[in-house]
């Protein structure tokens, strides 16, 4: 192999790591983004659950949001967050 072939080779490898480290990066950012999103939904769930409980709410609506609350902790669990 010449040199010339190994040093075109060497740069297109660095051109798709660069492109991979990227992938990575935007795909990172997404992930930060929707836990964030999903730590927002769960706490939220968990104030609305706290002040049913408090408050006279139909056995409807308490029952929705724990099915709601449970869901979001399961998933918490499965997903390591």
């Amino acid at each position: 192999m010449l040199e010339g072939e190994y040093l075109e080779l060497v740069d297109d490898l660095k051109k798709k790591f660069e492109e991979k480290e990227k992938e990575v990066a935007l795909y990172k950012e997404e992930t930060d983004e929707l836990k964030k999103m999903f730590y927002s939904c769960y706490g939220y769930i968990r104030v609305l659950d706290y002040v049913a409980d408090e408050n006279e709410c139909s056995s409807e609506l308490k029952g929705l949001i724990g099915v709601l609350r449970s869901y979001l902790s399961d998933q918490r669990d499965i997903l390591g967050l």
